[in-house]
Formats: C-alpha cells, sequence, structure tokens
C-alpha cells in the first residue's frame, strides 16, 4: 500500500516536473516567437511604405514628364511665333514703303518749286533722303477751274525723265513709273511744276519711294 502510494506520488511528482518543464519550454518558445513575429510586421510595414513611396515617386515623375512634355510643345510653339514674327520683321525691314508730299498755294508758275510743308520754294532745299531708295510711282491733285496742271521730280536739282504727272480734265490722279529710279542717301528730292496755271487754287503733289 505505501509502496504503491509512494510509486504513485513520485509519478505524479515526476508529471508535474514534466508539465511544468514543458510550460517553461512554450513560454521560452512564446518569447521567441514573438520578436520574429514583431520583426515580420515591421518589415511587411517597411515594404509598404517602400510601395507607396515608389507609387508616389512614379506620379511625381509622371507628372514631371508631362509637364516637360507641355513645356517643349509651347517652347516649339514660341520659336515657331518667333520666326515668323522675325520674318515679318526682316520682310518689313527690306520692303519698307514711305510717302512724301509738298504742295503749292494758288497760282502755279513754270518751274515753281513745291513747298513741304511751311518750308521755302528755293532751289537745293528740299526733302533729303536718310536711306537708299527707289522712287516708285507719283500722284498729284489740285483744286482750279481749267487747264493742266504739270509736275516732274527733280533730285539733287536735276529733272528725272520719265517721272512726270498730268492732269487734263481730273482732279486727281496717280502713275506708276515703268522703272524704278533708284536715289541714294543724301539726296534732295522736289517737285517742280512743269506749266503755268492761273486758275489753281491748291495743288498737292506726292511720291511713292521704297527704302532699300
Amino acid at each position: 500500500m505505501s509502496i504503491f502510494g509512494i510509486k504513485s506520488q513520485k509519478r505524479n511528482d515526476d508529471i508535474e516536473t514534466s508539465v511544468s518543464t514543458l510550460t517553461m519550454h512554450v513560454r521560452d518558445l512564446h518569447k521567441r516567437v514573438k520578436p520574429v513575429s514583431d520583426f515580420e510586421q515591421r518589415l511587411l510595414e517597411f515594404q509598404q511604405s517602400v510601395h507607396d513611396s515608389r507609387t508616389v515617386i512614379f506620379e511625381q515623375i509622371n507628372t514631371q514628364v508631362d509637364r516637360h512634355k507641355q513645356l517643349q510643345d509651347r517652347l516649339r510653339e514660341l520659336t515657331i511665333d518667333n520666326r515668323l514674327i522675325q520674318n515679318k520683321v526682316d520682310n518689313f525691314k527690306d520692303n519698307m514703303v514711305i510717302s512724301i508730299f509738298a504742295e503749292s498755294k494758288g497760282t502755279i508758275l513754270q518751274n515753281e518749286i513745291f513747298s513741304f510743308g511751311n518750308g521755302g520754294r528755293e532751289a537745293g532745299a528740299g526733302y533729303v533722303m536718310m536711306r537708299r531708295g527707289q522712287l516708285l510711282g507719283i500722284g498729284l491733285s489740285s483744286k482750279r477751274q481749267n487747264g493742266v496742271v504739270s509736275v516732274g521730280i527733280s533730285v539733287d536739282g536735276t529733272l528725272l525723265d520719265g517721272c512726270e504727272i498730268t492732269l487734263h480734265t481730273t482732279p486727281r490722279k496717280h502713275d506708276n513709273f515703268d522703272k524704278p529710279f533708284i536715289v541714294e542717301a543724301g539726296s534732295v528730292i522736289n517737285f517742280v511744276s512743269r506749266a503755268e496755271n492761273t486758275t489753281t487754287e491748291c495743288t498737292v503733289a506726292s511720291l511713292l519711294i521704297e527704302l532699300i
């Protein structure tokens, strides 16, 4: 009885010891497993953060790429506009056309020099060319009762052949020269009456010049 009791007690003690030892092992395993689980969680969080960051970076890159493309397109448009404007400016510079005019009040005398504004009517005074150019055409208008009004062009005091215009019955007209006349910078241009008319009240002559 006692022997069996002792054996039973020993077995119980052994079992309790084993259970206690096993419990300690399980607790130790739990302690070891927990850090591993924390690490895995942190690793997952880090991977998710990296993924999110990559997504944001790619979106920013795509946005910058689109912006760059838009800037390139705008630069091309501005370059084309600049070329068009430059071509217009160059053409304007190369083909600048001006007009000058002079007038005579009252009766016109033969070989009379017309007046530029309030300037005098003396030989040697007149419109001074500031750039080389070519004379393209002439215009004339006159308020008169009757008769002919004829006006020619002089350059540096010399009348140009073929640069005359004449009013017969009309109050105004204009003519283009068959051949442009080259005029150098510094030359003096004047309008000169080729015929007398005592019925005129006001006569205005004009000249078309292309600067070259």
